[in-house]
């Protein structure tokens, strides 16, 4: 199964913090064939007076069920010190599952596809480098398609 994660920080050293998340799934013996995105330099989502973020993606393969894969992806957030205290608040790291195959998840705590894809330029730009033909199984549409059309609510971006 084919898997895309959107990693980001703004609390603490940034970018060392995402490449030892990425370590760490790395070293999760399930996860496999991992590459990641360049980093971008991106405004804060939401509040906007906090630190600017630090973000990726990363691609992955594994077989794990995405329960599985959300759980492994809490316990390395909680690792590195994330504390869910305000939404869109500053945080050591966040993790999100953008795509899990071609699978559309609907539960109380587990949306997939990410619900913010098409709109956040720091999600679509990393994505376009590892699989601009993907199509969003609910869009309908190539993630180079959504990334050439969007009308961007998350701010600048600048490569790191």
């Amino acid at each position: 199964m084919e898997i895309y994660l959107s990693l980001g920080s703004n609390v603490g050293d940034r970018k060392k913090t995402i490449l030892t998340a990425v370590e760490l799934l790395a070293n999760t013996p399930t996860f496999e064939n991992i590459h990641i995105s360049n980093f971008y330099i991106t405004e804060p989502y939401g509040l906007s007076r906090q630190r600017d973020f630090v973000n990726c993606v990363l691609k992955l393969e594994s077989s794990v069920s995405a329960r599985e894969l959300l759980n492994r992806i809490q316990e390395i957030e909680l690792r590195l010190g994330r504390t869910r205290t305000v939404r869109w608040g500053e945080r050591t790291i966040d993790i999100d599952i953008l795509f899990f195959g071609d699978k559309i998840i609907q539960e109380p705590d587990l949306v997939i596809p990410h619900p913010g894809i098409q709109k956040r330029s720091f999600v679509l730009k990393p994505l376009c480098e590892l699989c601009p033909d993907l199509i969003h199984p609910l869009l309908g549409r190539t993630i180079k398609s959504l990334w050439e059309t969007i009308s961007d609510e998350s701010g600048s971006l600048w490569e790191l």
